[in-house]
C-alpha cells in the first residue's frame, strides 16, 4: 500500500496480538511508572502513521496499561481523566485490525500462488469474496427487470435501501428480506463493524447475518452509473468491500440501475405504495430548459456553471432588511385606500393554465418562443410570476378588507354576511399612535455564561460567535427559514444562547445559564457530559457540523463541473447550508512539474484554517501575517513524480480560490519535548487587527485563549462590542478589557475574522 510501510512484524492478526502482550505487567505495582509509560504510548500513537504494525502494538499495550492502571489505582478518577483518550485509542484498534487482517490475506494468497498451492485460491482470491462460479450476479449494476425477477423467485438476496427513513417508511419495494440503513449513517472510511453498530433492532440483527445472503443488492433513490461517484451507496460498498475481512461474500453488492424511482415506474405493483413522489433537486424542471443554451467549459477554462455559495455576508443582510421592510409595509397598507380593480382570486390563480412543470409559460404560447429563452430568462420570469401572483393575492385580501369596511358589512359566524346599519355597529377609527411597535434588535453583548460543568470552552466559542455581527443579527432575524431538518437537533437552543448573550450592557450587565443548550450538546456526544477539560476548537467543529446538519440540503448541479466544484461538491458530501457559505474556504493547490512544466490543480477546502506555531529554543515571537504566508508559501515536493515525464522535483504553489465570509483561524499549540512527550507551546503570536487574505480585507472581531497545561487550563475570550469596544468574557464576569495585547499574544489559539465590506 502506498504510503503505510511494508508487513514485517508478524503475518497474522493473532501473532500481532501475541507479540503486543508486554511481559511481568501483571506484576508490577509503580502506578506512576506504568501512567508515564502509557501517556508516551499515546503519543508513540499520534505519531505513527506508516507503520501499521507498530502502531497497532502501541494501540494494544496502551489498553492493557490503562486497565492495569484501574486495577491497581482509582480506576473511576482514571476514566474519567483519560476517557477521550481511550475512546480515540479503541476505535484506532478497530481500523488497523480490520485494514491488518485485509492485507495478511493478501499477503497469504501471493505467498500461495508463489509456492503454487491451488487449492487455496478460491478462498482468497479476494479478501472476503468468493470466486466467480459462485456469484448469482455479474458486473456493479443490475437492471430493475433483474430485481424484479429476483424477487419473483424468492432468492436468497438482501436488499439494502439507503433513502432516508422518512421515504422508506412511505414506500419500499415489496419484498421479505429488504432492511433500510438511511444515507445519514453512511460516512467515508466506515466499515461495516462500526456500521452495524449505529443499527437498531431488526435491522442490527439482519445486518450481522449479511454473508448468509446469496447476493446484497443496494438501492437508492435514482443512482446509475453516470452518477454513482456522488452517492453515498459507494461508502456502503467499501464497508463491505474494503472494511468487512471478517465476513465472507459469495459475491460483490449490486446497485440498481435507476434506483427506487425507476423501479417505482416500471413495476408500481412491486412496490407497498405507488402514490408517492419525491421530488429530489429540481429534476423536474431541469428537463424543461433549454440544453443549448449551456455554455460547457474547456478543461483550461476557469467557468463557473454550479454557484459554491448562496449567500454573502452583505447579502444576507439585505434578505433580513427586506423581510422586516415587507412586514413594515403590510402593516401599512391595511388602511390605506386603493382603487377597486379586478382581483385575482384563488380559483383563477389555481385553474390558470401553465407548463406542465409550473414554470408559468402558457400552453397557448407557440412552442418556438418558448425555445427562444435562455435558462436564466425562463427561470427570471418564473421568479417575477411568483412575486406578482402572490402580490395579487395580498391585494386581493387587503382590498377585501378594506371593502367590508367601505361597505359596512361585517361576517358574523353564525348568520354570515349582514348589513352594518341592521347591527348599528360604528368600525374603530385606525389610530397611529397606539399601532403596536415592531420590537427592534439592539445589541448589548455584556451578558457572561454560567459555567455549568467545565465548560468554559463551550462558553467562550457562544462568546467569539455572539461578537461576529453577522451571526448575532442573523439569529435575531427570522432564522427558521433556514432550518432544513424538523424537528433541529441544536439550531433552536443555539439561537436562544445567542440571542440571550446579545443582551446586557456596560451599566446593567447580565448572566445567562446555558442549561437548554448545554443538555443538547450532551445529548449528541455523551463526552460533553464527563466535565473533562475539552479542547475548545474541537467543539467549534462539533457545534459547527450539528449546525450546517439541521440548515443543510443539495447542492445543486448541472452535470458539467470544473475541479474546483468538483472538490467542493465532494467536500461536503453534495451538502451547503448558509453555514458552508459564511465559513468556508478553499485554496488551489498548482503542482508544477520542474522539467516538462505540466501543471496539476488540486483543491483544499475547510471551515479553518489551521496554521503551526513554531517551537525553538530562543524563539519569543512571531507574526500571524508570516504564519499565513508560510503556509501558502512555494514549496518543492522531491518524492513527488510528474505524471507525464515521470522526473521528481514539483513545485506546489497555493492561492486562495475561494474566500471566507468568516475566516476562523487555529493555532496549533503544541510540541514535543526531549522525552517524546507533547508540550503545549507559549510562543507569543503577534496579530493585526486588520489585514488581507486573498484578495480580501479583513477586521477582527474575537478572539480565544487559553492558559494552563495541554492537560489542565481554562478558556476565556476577547470579543468588539459595537465595533469600538474590547471586552473580556470570564464565564459570568464581563469586563472593559485595558488594551494589553501582549498579555494576549502568548496564550491566544483561535482568531475569528469577518470580511470588510466594500
Amino acid at each position: 500500500m502506498e504510503g503505510v510501510a511494508d508487513l514485517h512484524i508478524a503475518t497474522n492478526i493473532e501473532d500481532l496480538k501475541h507479540l503486543a502482550q508486554p511481559e511481568g505487567l501483571e506484576g508490577f505495582r509503580n502506578v506512576k511508572a506504568i501512567e508515564k509509560a502509557f501517556r508516551s504510548l499515546y503519543n508513540e500513537i499520534l505519531k505513527e502513521n506508516v507503520n501499521q504494525e507498530k502502531c497497532y502494538i502501541y494501540c494494544y499495550r496502551f489498553l492493557l496499561s490503562f486497565q492495569t492502571m484501574c486495577r491497581l489505582g482509582d480506576s473511576k478518577f482514571y476514566n474519567t481523566l483519560y476517557s477521550s483518550e481511550v475512546a480515540k485509542v479503541k476505535e484506532k484498534l478497530e481500523e488497523l485490525e480490520q485494514a491488518l487482517k485485509k492485507r495478511y490475506a493478501i499477503d497469504a494468497f501471493q505467498e500461495h500462488k508463489k509456492l503454487g498451492i491451488k487449492d487455496k485460491l478460491t478462498e482468497i482470491v479476494t479478501p472476503g469474496i468468493s470466486n466467480k462460479e459462485e456469484r448469482l450476479f455479474d458486473g456493479e449494476f443490475i437492471s430493475v427487470k433483474q430485481l424484479f425477477n429476483t424477487i419473483q423467485d424468492d432468492a436468497n438476496v438482501l436488499i439494502i435501501d439507503i433513502r432516508p427513513e422518512e421515504e422508506y417508511s412511505e414506500s419500499k419495494v415489496k419484498f421479505e428480506k429488504v432492511i433500510n440503513i438511511p444515507e445519514n449513517l453512511l460516512v467515508p472510511g466506515l466499515s461495516a463493524n462500526v456500521l452495524g453498530q449505529k443499527l437498531i433492532d431488526d435491522t442490527q440483527k439482519i445486518w450481522e447475518k449479511r454473508d448468509s445472503f446469496d447476493a446484497l443488492i443496494f438501492v437508492d433513490w435514482n443512482s446509475s452509473p453516470d452518477n454513482i461517484t456522488s452517492s453515498k451507496l459507494m461508502y456502503l460498498k467499501e464497508a463491505i468491500v474494503e472494511w468487512d475481512c471478517l465476513k465472507h461474500y459469495k459475491q460483490h453488492p449490486v446497485i440498481i440501475n435507476g434506483g427506487f424511482k425507476e423501479f417505482l415506474d416500471s413495476y408500481p405493483g412491486s412496490v407497498t405504495n405507488v402514490h408517492v413522489n419525491f421530488i429530489r433537486n429540481n429534476e423536474d424542471i431541469d428537463e424543461l430548459l433549454e440544453l443549448d443554451s449551456i455554455f460547457y467549459p474547456e478543461p483550461d477554462q476557469n467557468v463557473s456553471i454550479m454557484p459554491l455559495k448562496q449567500f454573502t455576508i452583505e447579502e444576507l443582510e439585505e434578505s433580513t432588511k427586506i423581510e422586516e421592510s415587507a412586514v413594515e409595509e403590510y402593516d401599512d397598507n391595511c388602511d390605506i385606500q386603493v382603487e377597486d380593480t379586478p382581483a385575482v382570486t384563488t380559483s383563477e390563480v389555481e385553474t390558470k393554465p401553465l407548463s406542465p412543470k409550473g414554470e408559468g409559460v402558457s400552453l397557448d404560447k407557440p412552442i418556438d418562443a418558448v425555445k427562444e429563452e435562455s435558462t436564466e430568462e425562463i427561470k427570471l420570469r418564473i421568479e417575477e410570476k411568483r412575486i406578482r401572483l402572490l402580490q395579487e393575492a395580498r391585494n386581493h385580501k387587503n382590498k377585501r378588507i378594506r371593502r367590508d369596511i367601505k361597505e359596512n358589512i361585517f361576517v358574523d359566524n353564525n348568520k354570515g354576511e349582514r348589513p352594518r346599519e341592521e347591527i348599528k355597529r360604528i368600525p374603530p377609527p385606525i389610530r397611529r399612535d397606539t399601532k403596536p411597535k415592531k420590537d427592534e434588535f439592539t445589541f448589548g453583548g455584556w451578558c457572561g455564561l454560567v459555567n455549568i460543568k467545565n465548560t468554559c470552552y463551550m462558553n467562550t466559542i457562544l462568546q467569539c460567535l455572539k461578537c461576529i455581527p453577522i451571526v448575532s443579527s442573523f439569529l435575531h432575524s427570522n432564522y427558521n427559514k433556514f432550518i432544513m431538518r424538523r424537528p433541529p437537533q441544536i439550531m433552536n437552543e443555539f439561537g436562544t444562547a445567542i440571542q440571550a448573550l446579545c443582551d446586557g450592557t456596560e451599566s446593567n450587565r447580565k448572566v445567562f445559564r446555558p442549561s437548554a443548550f448545554y443538555d443538547t450538546v450532551c445529548k449528541l456526544d455523551q463526552i460533553y457530559k464527563k466535565g473533562n477539560h475539552e479542547d475548545c476548537m474541537e467543539f467549534f467543529l462539533f457545534l459547527f457540523n450539528h449546525l450546517n446538519d439541521d440548515c443543510s440540503y443539495d447542492i445543486k448541479t448541472k452535470g458539467v463541473m470544473t475541479e474546483r466544484e468538483k472538490a467542493w461538491y465532494s467536500q461536503l458530501q453534495g451538502r451547503t447550508s448558509l453555514w458552508v457559505d459564511l465559513f468556508y474556504h478553499q485554496f488551489r493547490c498548482t503542482k508544477i512539474c520542474q522539467s516538462c512544466h505540466l501543471k496539476a490543480d488540486s483543491y483544499e477546502t475547510d471551515n479553518t484554517l489551521m496554521l503551526p506555531v513554531p517551537y525553538r529554543p530562543g524563539l519569543t515571537m512571531v507574526h500571524l501575517r508570516d504564519l499565513i504566508n508560510e503556509y501558502q508559501e512555494d514549496n518543492q515536493i522531491l518524492d513527488y513524480k510528474c505524471s507525464k515525464c515521470q522526473n521528481l522535483g514539483v513545485l506546489n504553489t497555493k492561492e486562495v480560490a475561494v474566500a471566507p465570509e468568516i475566516l476562523v483561524i487555529v493555532l496549533k499549540r503544541y510540541y514535543q519535548d526531549e522525552y517524546q512527550e507533547s508540550r503545549k507551546n507559549n510562543v507569543c503570536v503577534d496579530f493585526d487587527f486588520n489585514f488581507t487574505f486573498g484578495k480580501n480585507s479583513y477586521t477582527l472581531y474575537s478572539v480565544a485563549e487559553h492558559r494552563g497545561t495541554m492537560e489542565h487550563g481554562h478558556y476565556f475570550a476577547h470579543g468588539i462590542l459595537n465595533d469600538s469596544i474590547w471586552v473580556e468574557f470570564n464565564d459570568e464576569r464581563t469586563s472593559r478589557y485595558n488594551g494589553d495585547w501582549d498579555n494576549i499574544r502568548g496564550s491566544v489559539c483561535a482568531f475569528f475574522y469577518c470580511k470588510s465590506k466594500g
